[in-house]
């Protein structure tokens, strides 16, 4: 995957150096993006690579997230410690190192679509994209269809086989009752908020210090773009935690 993040991120700076060359026999310049608003793809353009580097995070986010149930451990706790190792090492060479390996050249790191100007974008990105994927809950999003095909018919015919075999001794209505009983656990489920995804949270976190840090010689900006990512992600997950998600299905230190 990271191999694919390198020629994926390699290909966004690639266009954006195809971009920048036909905006300047234009006379396109960012001043230009600013006064009118048609100019819009200059501001895109500078952010190609960023928004690369911000959807390849959210793939090695999810395989690690699904390679990780594959791993033995002994608690839950230990599970959800690996698979946040494992996120935080993958997003920050894909964020930094990637970024930098292709940028190698020093002499064009800080000319307009250096190594400096995206990487600045990036953690710009970096301080948005993850708080908003945060807040908008994709799975509570994408089970929207499952919710629309609910119909009231359905939802009666449960009730009255739960209240019509709720207290029989006949087995045919005990295994009735257990299979519309867990139809309706489903269906709750389709209702309820995500949990917090606590490994993904503690490597953004991570990921944001560091990707911060080790630019901080040559960016110096770069410090204060990761103060105002870690804050502003500390309020989110805050809220989140305590007034949105809903509790784990299993506790920590469970095996």
């Amino acid at each position: 995957i990271l191999l694919l993040s390198y020629l994926f991120v390699w290909y966004m700076t690639y266009l954006q150096e195809e971009f920048k060359q036909q905006q300047t026999k234009e006379g396109i310049t960012m001043a230009h993006a600013v006064d009118d608003p048609t100019h819009i793809f200059v501001i895109l353009r500078v952010m190609m690579p960023a928004m690369g580097i911000s959807v390849v995070n959210v793939f090695l986010m999810i395989t690690s997230r699904y390679l990780g149930e594959y791993e033995f451990h002994f608690t839950k706790t230990d599970e959800q410690a690996a698979t946040s190792r494992t996120m935080v090492t993958a997003m920050v060479l894909n964020s930094a190192v990637v970024l930098f390996h292709i940028n190698r050249d020093a002499h064009n790191w800080y000319r307009s679509g250096g190594f400096v100007a995206n990487y600045t974008a990036m953690l710009f990105v970096n301080l948005i994209s993850p708080p908003l994927v945060v807040l908008m809950d994709y799975w509570f999003v994408i089970l929207i269809c499952k919710r629309r095909c609910l119909s009231q018919s359905t939802l009666d015919e449960l009730s009255d086989t739960l209240e019509r075999t709720r207290d029989s001794n006949d087995p045919q209505d005990q295994g009735d009752f257990r299979k519309a009983e867990e139809k309706v656990r489903g269906i709750e489920e389709f209702f309820e908020p995500s949990e917090m995804d606590i490994p993904y949270h503690y490597a953004n976190a991570e990921k944001t210090f560091f990707c911060s840090i080790l630019v901080a010689p040559i960016i110096p900006l770069s410090t204060v773009l990761g103060f105002f990512a870690l804050a502003v992600q500390y309020f989110v997950d805050k809220w989140m935690l305590l007034r949105y998600c809903r509790r784990p299905s299993v506790i920590q230190n469970a095996n």
